[in-house]
């Protein structure tokens, strides 16, 4: 399957970036991320030690890019476990309930941008395949089933891993296993035109991405399709 029409500028124009306002862009929100990890993991934090569970991790460096942010020059918020939902005003019910690990929230309003992050750790040996398995069916799968970024059309998975000896044979495992059938039918992935693959590795649309998976979501009502990025965090100092 090709990928939309309507999803062909997103290689080629600035129309995610420029719904950030004229003072930060995707870029910019993604570099602060990368580059604030890396400062925190000079001396990692107690609480972002790679054997804290994830919500514990998340929400310090959550906290953190938000009380440094102005330093940076990000203008946004940075919101941990940031619910995600819409209330069904008719039933008065919250629809698809989701939350978030991180949500960057834009400092324009007209139209607001809600830039959903999910973080799963990821093992090295022994329980990678379990792992994996976390990372797309508790993560990539939020996406692609409109319960993360249904406002959007683009969101982030970021792989947590111990070592940075064991990065690249992680994201070689992640990119092997997203494209294994049974995960392209499940996470309703587009196939690139012109590769014939289901990923698009190096990444196109943000470089600092280690590669990008589109998904059909025309079965949850008024959500567009999405572009996962998905890149590695390592914690070792």
């Amino acid at each position: 399957m090709g990928i939309p029409s309507r999803h062909s500028k997103a290689r080629s124009s600035n129309l995610w970036q420029d719904a950030f306002g004229h003072k930060t862009t995707i870029d910019e929100v993604l570099n602060y991320v990368i580059a604030h990890w890396a400062h925190l993991q000079k001396v990692p934090p107690y609480d972002m030690q790679f054997h804290q569970r994830e919500p514990k991790i998340t929400k310090l460096f959550a906290k953190s890019l938000d009380q440094n942010k102005r330093n940076h020059g990000i203008w946004g918020f940075f919101i941990p476990e940031y619910c995600s939902s819409n209330i069904n005003t008719e039933k008065q019910i919250l629809e698809r309930p989701g939350r978030t690990d991180m949500t960057y929230l834009s400092e324009k309003v007209d139209p607001p941008i809600e830039l959903d992050i999910e973080f799963k750790k990821l093992a090295s040996s022994g329980r990678s395949k379990t792992s994996r398995g976390a990372y797309f069916n508790d993560g990539v799968a939020r996406f692609s089933n409109g319960i993360y970024a249904k406002k959007i059309d683009v969101g982030f998975m970021i792989g947590l891993v111990e070592n940075q000896s064991d990065a690249d044979s992680v994201l070689d495992g992640l990119m092997q296993g997203i494209q294994e059938k049974a995960m392209v039918q499940l996470l309703r992935m587009h196939k690139i035109k012109k590769t014939g693959k289901n990923i698009v590795s190096p990444a196109e649309t943000f470089h600092q991405c280690a590669f990008e998976t589109w998904h059909a979501r025309d079965h949850v009502p008024d959500c567009a399709d999405v572009m996962v990025g998905h890149f590695i965090l390592v914690h070792e100092a």
